[in-house]
């Protein structure tokens, strides 16, 4: 319990926020709420600039506001230590905007964002087996949707849904199957969507709906299936955690189509699309969910001026072939979201992450997908890249990323220089230079990798350290960084460390994959 409760004293103690003396209560102070919003200004990091960003509020005409700006539907993380947030005292992204520009924007939601629908009503056969008796029954529903079995079934138990559905509209219609278990979505016979959950959602926090996008014609019945089973499902009393599903549909194509009206006439569109992600599933793709990849494509090529803002705990893979002007990664960005992101858009505060993950170009780039492991079988999947986790695969594979480890931009011209690397005693130390030519203030986030003398199956390069540093316009500043030898450490098959004899190149750069210069260690074995 002390230690436990140490990594809690700890970060209280680095953040400087007092522990309020009872923990449950809003932390809605005017501190609170502007620690929020710098914490994300700090860590938002900026992928992709065409020379977009930032805005001139002086210059920028009307503003297409598409995607997600409902504060009730902000993509934060769930679980059994999910961070409620209050409506309340969440601004929107509208209302900032306004407040900036002076000018409302044009509203086009175009999608809900990965959220439920609610259940088809529809007649549904559901055929309901108790997988411990053996016996099974056939239920008749008047909603796509079984979250209790009959009385008489045991708590191990399967279904098969299925209706009709005849759609009142032409062209996409996006589906969400919200369940706790594993489950199976097929539309017209095609397998959809299948997936795992423990549960959905986990305690408190956002529900993990499974999407799919079906392309239907107006009148034209499609047979609708869900194949279902417990499995992994689990049962908390008193929560909404417990077995079952439903299913909700809709058509699509009207509501985008507004978005792309809205932002064809526009100077500038603010996209914003995400992914949830939390406790008791794991992620079924790193692609958008449901209808929001059609949206990218379609706002993208309505107004090449787009600001794409993606909300998720990890990378997010874009449609082939899209490329904004501008692209915005904000991770679970939480009540500070909407005053964060009109000044990072505006540059009144600059996008200071850097990655500490790799987002891949797609899933086929992805270990487990390269390999043919992915999706696995029974719900397992095998990860054993060994040590080649992450960048490290990536770059024994010599795959090229979307966006490498460590990469992120900001708004102002920064070079690095002057690079040595030198062993004194039981220390590498590395020296270099950095430099803002640029007009504005910036960030930099010089970053040091070291390759290695180690046999096969070791990682081309290993981060041995980094700085971050906020420069003046045309201030320079020299940077000292020590690496203990020790770090090198590499282990044998039978757990035996030692540092391996040999020349061991040190390079300095801004990411993993944009390193600009290089020198030589000599290290004698131990």
């Amino acid at each position: 319990l002390e230690a436990i409760a140490s990594h809690v004293l700890t970060a209280l103690d680095l953040s400087g926020v007092e522990a309020p003396a009872n923990p449950r209560l809003p932390l809605d102070d005017a501190a609170s709420q502007a620690l929020a919003q710098e914490e994300l200004e700090a860590g938002a990091v900026l992928l992709r600039n065409d020379e977009l960003l930032p805005l001139d509020a002086g210059a920028v005409g009307t503003v297409a506001l598409v995607g997600v700006d409902d504060p009730t539907a902000l993509l934060v993380m769930g679980g059994s230590a999910a961070v409620g947030l209050s409506s309340a005292r969440i601004a929107s992204v509208a209302d900032q905007l306004e407040t900036r520009t002076g000018a409302r924007p044009v509203v086009a939601p175009g999608t809900r964002g990965d959220v439920p629908l609610p259940p088809l009503r529809s007649v549904v056969s559901a055929v309901v087996r108790d997988d411990g008796a053996g016996t099974e029954q056939t239920v008749a529903l008047d909603e796509f949707a079984l979250l209790d079995p009959p009385a008489e079934v045991g708590a191990d138990w399967s279904a098969v849904l299925e209706t009709a559905y005849e759609p009142t509209d032409s062209g996409p219609h996006v589906l969400t199957l919200t369940f706790a278990g594993e489950a199976r979505l097929l539309v017209g016979g095609e397998e959809l969507a299948t997936g795992f959950r423990e549960a959905s959602p986990m305690v408190e926090g956002p529900e993990y709906p499974l999407h799919a996008v079906a392309h239907l014609t107006e009148g034209r019945s499609v047979r609708v299936r869900v194949e279902y089973r417990t499995g992994p499902a689990i049962t908390i009393p008193g929560t909404p955690v417990r077995p079952g599903l439903r299913l909700g549909v809709e058509p699509v194509a009207e509501r985008i189509s507004a978005a792309v009206d809205a932002a064809a006439a526009a100077d500038v569109a603010v996209l914003i699309v995400g992914r949830v992600t939390g406790e008791a599933m794991d992620a079924d793709s790193i692609r958008l969910p449901g209808d929001q990849e059609l949206l990218v494509r379609a706002v993208t090529a309505a107004n090449p001026r787009t600001v794409l803002v993606t909300l998720s705990g990890g990378p997010v893979a874009l449609p082939d072939g899209v490329q904004p002007a501008a692209v915005l990664h904000v991770w679970n960005p939480g009540e500070g979201f909407a005053p964060a992101l009109v000044r990072l858009l505006f540059g009144d505060a600059e996008p200071g992450g850097r990655l500490p993950l790799t987002f891949p170009g797609d899933e086929a780039q992805t270990p487990v997908a390269a390999s043919g492991r992915y999706p696995g079988a029974d719900g397992v999947v095998d990860y054993d890249e060994g040590l080649l986790v992450g960048y490290r695969w990536y770059d024994a594979e010599e795959i090229e990323p979307a966006y490498p480890f460590g990469h992120g931009l900001g708004y102002t011209e920064i070079a690095l220089d002057r690079f040595t690397a030198e062993r004194i005693g039981d220390r590498i130390t590395a020296r270099l230079t950095v430099r803002n030519s640029g007009a504005r203030t910036g960030k930099a986030v010089p970053q040091i990798y070291s390759s290695s003398p180690a046999p096969a199956g070791h990682p081309p390069q290993t981060l041995r350290a980094f700085a971050a540093v906020r420069l003046e316009p045309g201030e320079s500043r020299r940077l000292s960084l020590d690496i203990p030898v020790r770090d090198l450490v590499a282990y044998d098959t039978e757990g035996t460390p030692s540092v391996h004899a040999g020349t061991y190149t040190f390079t300095a750069g801004w990411s993993s994959r944009d390193l600009v210069a290089a020198s030589d260690v000599v290290v004698e074995s131990s």
